[in-house]
């Protein structure tokens, strides 16, 4: 076990194995009250659980519960939040694969995607990203229009797309 004290500055990486735990304890301050919270984050072999000092899950032991565990599920990740202790299991899942960083599109970003078997280019010309499923008004630049098949701007979401150097 590592133990640091409050006034000791500590850097560097601790790297598990795949069925390796590890837990690290910690103090959460209150950015309007500056009280301060317990709290731990376990490293786990299927994911990583947050833990704050008071909060739980409906079946976990009293202190065992985590408020979120963040996981990869059918090659996605995920963010399972235990908001509600009345409520057995997860109250929302959240899928993290649109905050990949290759999923950041831009106005003007050349990019492909696979329209029925035939990858297509095109260029994105609106950006609507006031959700969890952004969409992107992409115009092709392939020149192809034959039967669904179309020069027209569609709307597309990150999932779809990824960038063209």
């Amino acid at each position: 076990m590592l133990k640091f004290s409050n006034d000791e500055l500590a850097h560097g990486m601790l790297i598990l194995g795949p069925e390796s735990t590890c837990v690290v304890k910690g103090l959460i301050k209150d950015q309007e009250t500056d009280e301060t919270h317990e709290a731990a984050v376990v490293f786990g072999p299927y994911g990583i659980e947050v833990r704050l000092d008071g909060y739980g899950e409906k079946t976990a032991e009293e202190g065992q519960g985590d408020v979120v565990f963040v996981e990869f599920f059918d090659g996605k990740p995920q963010a399972d939040v235990f908001a509600n202790i009345n409520v057995e299991g997860p109250t929302h899942q959240i899928d993290l694969s649109v905050a990949r960083e290759d999923a950041l599109f831009e106005e003007e970003d050349s990019v492909e995607w696979c329209d029925d078997g035939v990858w297509r280019r095109g260029i994105v010309k609106e950006v609507k990203a006031d959700d969890a499923n952004p969409s992107f008004l992409v115009k092709p630049n392939d020149g192809v229009n034959q039967l669904h098949h179309t020069t027209d701007p569609r709307w597309l979401l990150a999932t779809q797309l990824r960038k063209v150097d």
